[in-house]
């Protein structure tokens, strides 16, 4: 039996995260007060990570039925 994949490692999460990050970074580059930007792209990052995660959600589905089918033809 495989090992789960961890959902970290994926290219997917890795650039999702870089994509909140420059997204925030843009929306928040004018304010000037550390806390009120924190909070901003606290906010932003809350907002983003809702479709990340269902893109992660769609892309473990895929796999999961692509390593199925592997088992299946071996068998």
């Amino acid at each position: 039996m495989e090992r789960p994949l961890n959902p970290a490692t994926s290219p997917i999460f890795l650039i999702g995260i870089a994509v909140i990050v420059a997204i925030g970074q843009t929306l928040t580059a004018g304010m000037e007060n550390f806390w009120w930007r924190l909070l901003a792209m606290v906010v932003i990052s809350l907002v983003l990570a809702w479709p990340l995660r269902l893109v992660m959600r769609a892309s473990d589905r895929r796999l999961e039925r692509k390593m199925q089918e592997d088992v299946r033809s071996r068998g």
